[in-house]
């Protein structure tokens, strides 16, 4: 009870160290990844509505926490419509002739470039409405970059109504075929149940899959879901790991992320370390104090193991005089009982002798009469037979004659 009294100051002061920490750092994640919109633009780039200088004229999707990074290229799908002197603008036409001719001869990527100059107003006066078009046939040709350009329409709302429901089947089939952009935002969908049953384990399959493909965008999303356990056990350094991947690509708000993690890593070393050294204080007192305690408690115990030993003693004692004097008592009953048992053998032999000599009378008056009964039966057969033998005598006296 002593030691663990003194255990409990340590506790309550680590307890307060760590909540110390949680208030200081908390909330750090929360300021580099809020819920926000997002913006998908034509060729799949996400621009954050919250982030600086993030916001356009883009539809958004209306219940996103996905939180993503804008690209500098990122226009393809705004009303912003690209200037070009007369040189590019020759260019461009150029190249928008090629890509039209390619595309009017079922050329599944010209179809899809064709619908980005549309998109876009390259070469030609911007027609949402065409680029779906041109989209939509190079999309069901089987090409990744256009089933992802008509999913992101679909979900935007860009030159057809807006139906997140189609916009997850475009996704899912350019998805399929490794587009990592498709990837990522399939998995924003399922991240924020968008066209699809909210699934967070679903989503950081898909945003994986595009974070280990390069996709900054991806990498982002995947180190957010570590970040806050989101369809993955929470694992800041995971979260880290991913946050510089995305950063190293140019990703700003991926390198918010890192390094607010990385400051809150440092900040709980710090404090850790703090928290350490009041433990060891804490320890070398209550060292000392165990020290003292238990050397009181050798002591008792010494003193009460030698209590036991004279206890022990006086018990072996009081128990060798009561064996000594149950085995005078064993003895004594012993001797009685071989002396009954001679006087029993006596008393038999007596017995014994004595109907050994009754018998012998017995047979000896059995012997006389016997006998007696032998000379009547001889003396009864010598009466009866003795007419007869002087008869017989008498006749043959007689025949002689």
């Amino acid at each position: 009870m002593k030691k663990f009294n003194q255990i409990v100051p340590l506790v309550i002061i680590v307890c307060c160290v760590a909540f110390k920490a949680q208030a200081q750092f908390g909330d750090l994640l929360k300021k580099v990844a809020p819920h926000v919109d997002i913006n998908i633009n034509l060729n799949g780039s996400v621009t954050n509505k919250n982030e600086v200088g993030g916001d356009n004229a883009n539809a958004s999707t209306e219940k996103s926490g996905v939180v993503a990074q804008t690209q500098p290229e990122a226009n393809a799908g705004s009303e912003v419509k690209v200037q070009p002197n007369n040189q590019q603008a020759t260019a461009l036409e150029v190249q928008f002739l090629k890509y039209k001719s390619k595309a009017e001869n079922g050329d599944p990527e010209a179809q899809y470039n064709l619908g980005k100059c549309y998109g876009k107003g390259l070469g030609v006066e911007q027609d949402k409405e065409e680029a779906v078009k041109w989209f939509r046939k190079s999309a069901e040709q089987g090409n990744a970059d256009g089933q992802n350009a008509l999913g992101v329409c679909y979900i935007n709302g860009l030159g057809v109504d807006k139906d997140e429901v189609e916009a997850v089947k475009w996704f899912r089939s350019a998805a399929e075929q490794g587009n990592a952009m498709s990837q990522f935002l399939l998995g924003a969908c399922y991240a924020d149940g968008l066209g699809i049953v909210k699934d967070e384990v679903e989503a950081v399959k898909w945003v994986r899959s595009a974070a280990e493909q390069g996709n900054a965008e991806g990498q982002f999303l995947l180190g957010h879901f570590y970040a806050n356990g989101l369809g993955i056990v929470k694992d800041e350094m995971m979260a880290l790991k991913w946050y510089r991947k995305a950063s190293d690509q140019g990703h700003q708000q991926a390198k918010l992320a890192a390094d607010a993690l990385a400051a809150d890593a440092a900040a709980q070393a710090k404090l850790a370390a703090d928290a350490q050294q009041v433990a060891a204080a804490f320890a070398a007192d209550a060292a000392k104090a165990d020290a003292a305690f238990w050397k009181q408690q050798e002591k008792e115990k010494a003193e009460k193991a030698a209590r036991a030993l004279v206890e022990a003693n006086a018990r072996a004692k009081a128990q060798a005089e009561q064996d000594d004097a149950d085995a005078k008592r064993q003895a004594e009953y012993k001797k009685k009982q071989a002396e009954l048992a001679a006087q029993a053998q006596a008393e038999a032999k007596q017995r014994a002798d004595a109907e050994e000599s009754s018998a012998k009378q017995e047979a000896q008056k059995n012997a006389r009469a016997s006998f007696l009964d032998k000379l009547v039966l001889a003396a009864c057969g010598v009466l009866l037979f003795t007419p007869i033998l002087l008869t017989y005598l008498s006749l043959r006296k007689n025949s002689r004659f």
